[in-house]
């Protein structure tokens, strides 16, 4: 980073009001799927979805740099996320039970935010990283616990 955008705070940083430039801000989502459900008999029911999410744009991100330095930064938004949802539902006699299975998988394609940092505090690393959340590791949730509906015999 060029040394005109160096100080301890913004107003001891010469030339950055005049070079600051706006950033539009702003993010589309975009979700398709499709989805299946079919009755085998009277007793038995299948269902099955899948839906598929994606989400692109600019978003404001704030962090900080070591204890004292805040920032705001544009987060560059690039990620999708995949979900399953499969269940069964079986009745008889008064009695039923259901089984389901969700799986979300969220896959973000940039890892973290790299920037140089203009503050020239004690302390203060030269480049600062915000780490984003990556892979399906940081946000998999998974749930195939059997729900029984009503044991109640009639």
């Amino acid at each position: 980073m060029s040394g005109k955008y160096k100080g301890t705070t913004t107003s001891a940083m010469k030339n950055l009001s005049s070079d600051m430039k706006d950033v539009k801000l702003g993010t589309k989502r975009t979700a398709q799927g499709i989805g299946l459900s079919k009755t085998i008999n009277r007793r038995l029911d299948l269902n099955a979805s899948f839906e598929k999410e994606r989400k692109e744009g600019v978003r404001s991100l704030s962090s900080t740099i070591g204890t004292s330095a805040a920032i705001t930064l544009p987060e560059p938004v690039d990620y999708t996320n995949d979900t399953l949802r499969a269940s069964t539902a079986y009745a008889k006699d008064g009695a039923n039970a259901q089984f389901e299975y969700y799986l979300s998988q969220f896959t973000n394609a940039n890892a973290s935010i790299l920037w140089d940092n203009p503050f020239t505090t004690a302390g203060s690393p030269a480049v600062a990283r915000t780490s984003l959340a990556r892979t399906a590791l940081n946000r998999t949730r998974l749930s195939s616990t059997p729900r029984i509906i009503n044991l109640a015999s009639q």
